[in-house]
């Protein structure tokens, strides 16, 4: 670990080696998040509705942890976009670092460019199934887990504080 943070920063420095891509990676959170947790408490509500539940508040830790599974479908579709950018960037870097040829340096607008050009919209999410195959899981026990341990927490009833 010592080595690699040393030769990071030798090659890199600070800002590029240790913080590049910090910009698009917040971004691409915020934007993730502000759909996750909009869609987060429709899905509840839809929720309620199958189950017959009366109020969000009533929610099982079940009935959120399903909540979370279905809103990660919708923040899957802001998230497939900046992972595929991301991975590719990434890709570009390692062939680079291992390669003999000369660097070549694309930002990530030039590659979303690139990519819209080449395949149009639909390009840009290459990968959109893998992406809600992994995020819908991760957002059933994500939810189910913070849901059903907020119950334990003194002063909150379960649903309604994420």
């Amino acid at each position: 670990m010592y080595h690699c943070l040393k030769q990071t920063l030798r090659n890199d420095g600070v800002i590029r080696g240790l913080y590049a891509g910090t910009t698009p990676a917040i971004m691409a959170n915020v934007a993730e998040n502000s759909v996750l947790f909009a869609a987060y408490g429709y899905c509840q509500k839809f929720v309620c509705h199958l189950t017959g539940t009366e109020s969000v508040d009533q929610l099982s830790t079940m009935g959120n942890a399903a909540s979370g599974f279905l809103a990660a479908f919708f923040s899957s579709f802001t998230l497939c976009p900046t992972e595929l950018i991301k991975c590719q960037l990434q890709a570009m870097r390692e062939i680079n670092i291992q390669g003999a040829q000369t660097a070549v340096k694309v930002t990530p607008m030039q590659l979303t460019q690139q990519i819209f050009r080449r395949y149009g919209i639909q390009g840009l999410f290459r990968g959109l199934v893998p992406t809600i195959m992994r995020e819908m899981p991760g957002y059933f026990f994500f939810f189910g887990g913070y849901e059903g341990t907020a119950r334990f927490r003194p002063g909150t009833e379960g649903s309604g504080d994420v």
